[in-house]
């Protein structure tokens, strides 16, 4: 039997591993599926993002099924195609159309104004909750969420550390919750990875120096952005928009006017 060819390798270690990276990966197929069917007529050409807007969003929801679906037997990009291709189909009927994101970052900056629409900031909390879920194997969600809150220098709780450290020492404990448990605004980046980085060492039994965790975390902010905004871009989330929605996902507050 021959060897699989190395783009499928590459496609089933990040199906295991890394559903985001592997949904970015697989960018361009998307594209080119949905031109497919704008040339056919299926899709007017002005519509093409919003389409392939759409299509990513159901691609996010679907990726931990895909993820258990695949058995192996053709080759993921084929697998994967057919799926955009269902999912192409469904959005011409009508069936599973998603809204569209174009107004959401305004929505989310405008947040504490009260001409803020309801519709654009929920579906952003949902979608944020959607791209999260791409992350939950292993205790990479747990992990990922931590450092989101150092990142963001939100005051972490037991429950943070428990999750991706679920044995960890009284003594780690302490020196977390005595560190982080409280307001750490003056606390620089630098800082905060080397006062983390041994701990969590300890917890993943790895040797990771502090700026390769830093350089983890911006690359799974950096993955999640991307996420959020599509591609092609139909909304401009950045990184102070995507703190707005850390916050709120901790402790939601976007429109706690109503």
């Amino acid at each position: 039997m021959s060897a699989p060819p190395p783009d499928n390798q590459k496609d089933l270690e990040l199906l295991k591993t890394d559903l985001p990276a592997l949904l970015l990966r697989h960018q361009q197929t998307v594209q080119i599926i949905v031109r497919r069917y704008v040339s056919s007529g299926m899709f007017k050409w002005e519509d093409f993002e919003d389409t392939v807007q759409s299509v990513n969003e159901q691609l996010i929801v679907r990726m931990p099924s895909i993820q258990s679906g695949f058995n192996g037997t053709t080759l993921f990009r084929t697998y994967f195609s057919a799926i955009v291709r269902n999912i192409c189909l469904s959005l011409y009927k009508g069936s599973q159309r998603q809204p569209k994101m174009f107004r959401i970052n305004e929505s989310i900056q405008a947040a504490q104004d009260e001409t803020s629409d309801h519709h654009h900031i929920e579906h952003a909390r949902q979608l944020f909750k959607v791209v999260m879920k791409q992350f939950d194997y292993k205790s990479d969600l747990p992990r990922l969420l931590f450092l989101l809150k150092l990142r963001y220098k939100i005051p972490i709780q037991k429950g943070d550390v428990l999750g991706w450290y679920p044995r960890c020492p009284r003594e780690d404990f302490a020196t977390l919750l005595t560190a982080f448990g409280k307001d750490y605004q003056n606390w620089m980046e630098k800082e905060i990875y080397a006062f983390i980085a041994p701990i969590m060492n300890r917890a993943l039994k790895k040797e990771n120096s502090p700026d390769s965790l830093r350089k983890w975390t911006l690359g799974k902010i950096a993955q999640i952005i991307e996420l959020l905004n599509g591609n092609p871009p139909r909304a401009a989330f950045n990184e102070e928009t995507l703190k707005i929605l850390v916050e709120d996902f901790f402790s939601p507050f976007l429109l706690n006017q109503e």
